[in-house]
């Protein structure tokens, strides 16, 4: 029992001289220090407490040998404790010293952390060239793109993602928003028969024009759109409208540009999956686009005011356009080509399907 006790006095009074050097050779990295520590009480809780279980188990079989293994354990028992009162020790030193390393944060100027958070951000750059691209997860992506609305435009260029990762994020999540079956966009395949039959008087009236054709279908009792017309032979690489004189489509449109006007509908998704429709005009000759308005709900009458306001805005520059173009969208009523009409403006319709 003598024996045992300076021993363990020694022990731990070795532990507690190292106490320093280790506490100085781990102060950059505090938190594994504690979980290493830790670990060393949980070992020696459970050392010493089978000890005491196997002394026990002895002492009942054999007094004579259990006297002599409890003398054993009794000093591994008190050199245990010395050793959880030395961990506890640099434990309470730990806590002291990250206190204080908060303490000293605080005292400092807001020059220094600057420079400091400057030297992390390099930091993060080096790294940056030697770590693979990280994959982020859809709890990452929301957190990110939350909180990158709050940051300055110039910030935002130094995040792991670029703004176009975030609005291709949002792309996707608008495409798995919209989940329904959509339909192929454009017109309905013309049967095979009618397209024979337009390349046949095509071959044989030279002359003729894609209008002509088309009129001399309806006599046959075959009612085709003379767009339809056009296209086929457009794509049977014949010419749909052969002119003997007069100026081509694309002088025509050129030099009629000037009197031109299109408008049409485009939506938007906003991060809560709403859509947003804005209803624009475009000028032809000059490309100049007019964003007349954004709503949730276009109506009749909604669209009518916003080609009244486009009047206003246009003034006497009206008297200078003579087509508007548009689709059949039901939302142009008679009401909205009424505006232009009283302007003098002649309003010409899409052909049906037309992709926009």
């Amino acid at each position: 029992m003598a024996a045992a006790m300076p021993g363990a006095g020694s022990a731990a009074a070795a532990q507690e001289r190292g106490i320093s050097a280790t506490f100085v050779a781990t102060r950059g990295d505090p938190f594994s220090e504690l979980r290493r520590v830790a670990g060393e009480v949980c070992a020696e809780a459970v050392v010493v407490g089978a000890s005491a279980e196997a002394g026990h188990r002895v002492g009942a079989k054999n007094s004579a040998v259990g006297c002599d293994l409890g003398f054993r354990l009794s000093g591994q028992a008190q050199a245990g404790t010395g050793r959880i009162g030395a961990v506890a020790l640099r434990l309470l030193y730990l806590i002291l010293v990250r206190f204080a390393g908060w303490l000293v944060l605080l005292t400092r100027s807001d020059a220094a952390k600057d420079v400091e958070i400057l030297v992390l951000r390099h930091q993060l750059v080096v790294l940056r060239r030697q770590v693979a691209r990280p994959q982020a997860s859809w709890a990452d992506r929301a957190f990110i793109s939350a909180l990158a609305r709050l940051l300055p435009r110039a910030r935002r260029i130094g995040l792991i993602v670029t703004p176009g990762t975030l609005l291709r994020w949002h792309a996707d999540l608008v495409k798995q928003h919209w989940t329904c079956k959509r339909t192929a966009p454009g017109r309905p395949l013309t049967r095979p028969v009618i397209r024979a039959l337009v390349l046949r008087m095509a071959s044989e009236n030279p002359t003729w024009g894609y209008r002509r054709i088309a009129g001399e279908l309806a006599g046959l009792g075959r009612r085709v759109c003379p767009a339809t017309v056009w296209a086929i032979l457009k794509k049977a690489g014949v010419d749909p409208a052969p002119r003997r004189s007069g100026p081509s489509w694309g002088q025509f449109l050129k030099a009629q540009a000037e009197g031109i006007m299109a408008c049409d509908f485009f939506h938007a998704d906003t991060i809560a999956l709403t859509r947003l429709y804005c209803f624009a005009v475009v000028e032809h000759a000059t490309r100049c686009v007019h964003v007349l308005g954004v709503t949730a709900n276009p109506t009749a009458g909604w669209v009518a005011q916003q080609a009244r306001n486009l009047m206003l805005d246009l003034g006497d520059r009206v008297t200078g356009f003579k087509f508007l173009i548009r689709d059949r969208d039901a939302k142009f009523t008679a009401m909205f080509d009424e505006v232009f009409r009283a302007e003098g403006i002649r309003v010409v319709l899409t052909a049906p399907h037309a992709p926009g």
